[in-house]
């Protein structure tokens, strides 16, 4: 084994006389290792992965790991697929640092998989592990400006706020900190979607009165959104019997479309949330604003896919709320849509399967 694994050996092993035991690890896995300096430079193979390749360590050790597998790029997601010779391997790498933090290299576990997967599916899941990897970057580039601005509010208010001693300037800057710490909070709450979103989602149903949730939901996000100067009207089937739904992601993706009108149209403009029952149950949101380019409405419902005017108006937004709504709808056996209206505006809607509530019943699954 390469004498440079020891140098990479963690501080706590050293002291404790370790390395020796780890480079002894090192040698019996059974899944291939290598590992590479700071430039990938390979410096240490073990035998496992001698005998992938079928060569000697001293005909890999000094060789480029790129050169060795032309598959791995510097743009490596945690795992992703690689093939050596006839065989497939999935691949997870980490970065190994010195003692004063500095990058020294990494190295990378390859698990023969050949055998356990079909190559053709495990490159389309790899490839969304890929996807879901960029989009969790983006997630967190747009988090950190959505808190880094508030802040900067809260520390100006907060330094009026200590500085004057005219009343209305304080209570001035204590309403900015307020709103200034519900952006922060709207912020995490968005990486907390992302992370529901990466879980299995279980429906909890029950019986819903969903004209009462629609108004609430409605109400809960014209709080949300601080706004006045919208007219919301309500078009709700009169007599829209009693209905079986998980309640909670109901209202969340009702408050996400209600939020989404809005924001997207002008002051003044007129939000009309709609339900009706004729073979399906249909919740509809329309609005007044300037509608969605035809190119970008199949892709409205999409994984974080934000429009150009969301991203120039909302530059904070990380684009999960309509993803929401579909999932939502689907998890409830039906489907989400969204049209631009003739005479302006765009309409969305939750199309889903009706059931009705019958006392006798209990533990109704939700349908599928």
């Amino acid at each position: 084994m390469g004498s440079g694994v020891l140098a990479f050996i963690p501080r706590f092993a050293q002291r404790a006389g370790l390395p020796e035991a780890y480079a002894r690890i090192f040698d019996l896995m059974t899944d291939g290792a290598l590992v590479t300096d700071p430039d990938g430079t390979v410096i240490a193979v073990n035998p496992a992965l001698q005998t992938a390749f079928g060569q000697a360590g001293d005909a890999l050790i000094g060789r480029s790991a790129t050169e060795l597998i032309p598959d791995l790029h510097q743009d490596l997601p945690e795992t992703c697929p690689v093939r050596i010779a006839t065989r497939l391997y999935a691949v997870r790498h980490d970065t190994l640092t010195d003692r004063k933090g500095q990058v020294a290299g990494a190295v990378l576990v390859f698990v023969d998989i050949t055998e356990k997967e079909d190559p053709t599916r495990l490159g389309e899941l790899l490839y969304a592990e890929t996807e879901r990897h960029y989009h969790l970057t983006e997630v967190i580039r747009a988090t950190v400006h959505q808190i880094r601005t508030p802040l900067s509010v809260i520390g100006t208010s907060l330094y009026v706020y200590h500085r004057t001693h005219d009343a209305e300037k304080r209570a001035n800057s204590l309403k900015n900190v307020e709103k200034q710490a519900e952006h922060i909070e709207r912020a995490l709450d968005g990486l907390g979607a992302l992370a529901r979103l990466d879980e299995a989602f279980e429906p909890h149903p029950d019986t819903v009165d969903l004209t009462d949730l629609v108004i609430k939901a409605a109400a809960a996000a014209q709080q949300r959104t601080h706004t006045a100067t919208h007219n919301v009207v309500f078009e709700l089937q009169a007599d829209l019997p009693t209905i079986i739904a998980d309640e909670l992601a109901l209202k969340r993706a009702i408050g996400h479309l209600v939020e989404n009108a809005i924001l997207y149209s002008p002051d003044g403009g007129t939000v009309t949330i709609c339900t009706h029952l004729n073979g399906e149950l249909v919740i509809e949101v329309r609005d007044t604003g300037i509608g969605i380019p035809a190119d970008e409405l199949p892709q409205i419902f999409e994984h974080h896919f934000r429009g150009a005017y969301a991203r120039q108006h909302n530059p904070g937004g990380v684009g999960l709320g309509l993803m929401q709504v579909r999932r939502i709808a689907e998890l409830h056996g039906g489907h989400a849509e969204a049209e631009n209206l003739p005479t302006g505006g765009t309409a969305f809607r939750m199309r889903l399967p009706y059931r009705e509530y019958t006392p006798l019943t209990t533990d109704v699954p939700l349908p599928h």
